[in-house]
């Protein structure tokens, strides 16, 4: 009896055992799988951050381009404007010695008609004197 105790027990284990080495495998198949699905799932999220890395890339490279060409826009009229300020400014000295020239001709002008008006004052006075010594 109690032979066929132990044996009746063992075959009980060995089932036991059976079933849970099936188990095992079922759960570490199951593991895989989801091992599995996660490495597909991280390889597809590193795939969408390269892409989105070189979208970001493009764009950056993009602003950088309009950048530098609104860089040389802005040179170009700084430029422009700095050799319209030239100009201005020598039309300016132009004008300003065109004019100093105009007041010194007019300054000479003055100056010989006033030793004129003189000269003239200085006869009709000597004439003035003469009349009243006769």
């Amino acid at each position: 009896q109690n032979q066929l105790q132990h044996e009746e027990e063992i075959e009980q284990l060995k089932k036991t055992q059976e079933q849970n080495q099936l188990q095992h495998e079922g759960e570490i198949e199951q593991l895989k799988k989801t091992q599995r699905q996660n490495q597909l799932q991280h390889e597809e999220e590193i795939e969408q951050l390269k892409k989105t890395q070189r979208q970001n890339q493009l764009q950056h490279e993009e602003e950088i381009e309009q950048l530098k060409n609104t860089q040389e826009q802005n040179q170009l009229l700084q430029e422009q404007e700095i050799e319209q300020l030239k100009k201005t400014q020598e039309q300016n000295q132009l004008q300003h010695e065109e004019e100093i020239e105009q007041l010194k001709n007019t300054q000479e002008q003055n100056q010989l008609l006033q030793e004129q008006e003189i000269e003239q004052l200085k006869k009709t006075q000597e004439q003035n004197q003469l009349q009243h010594e006769q």
